[in-house]
């Protein structure tokens, strides 16, 4: 199997179904509801969404603690 091919098909796949891409991007602040993931940058910028992937490559961010708890 070659990872980047699997990859990419995977990203392929997503944004086909309306995923959006948002890279590269500093989070600055991360915020939740029931229903919806709020992301806000460095620049003040927020993104919201019902679902989130964080491709952050193997070192964790350290906002995502709280899923520890």
């Amino acid at each position: 199997m070659n990872p980047q091919a699997y990859t990419m098909a995977y990203l392929s796949s997503a944004l086909k179904k309306g995923a959006k891409i948002y890279a590269p991007l500093e989070i600055d602040k991360i915020e939740t509801e029931k229903n919806a993931v709020h992301l806000i940058t460095a620049e003040n910028q927020i993104i919201s969404a019902r679902h989130v992937i964080f491709a952050t490559g193997y070192e964790r961010l350290k906002q995502l603690d709280f899923l520890d708890k």
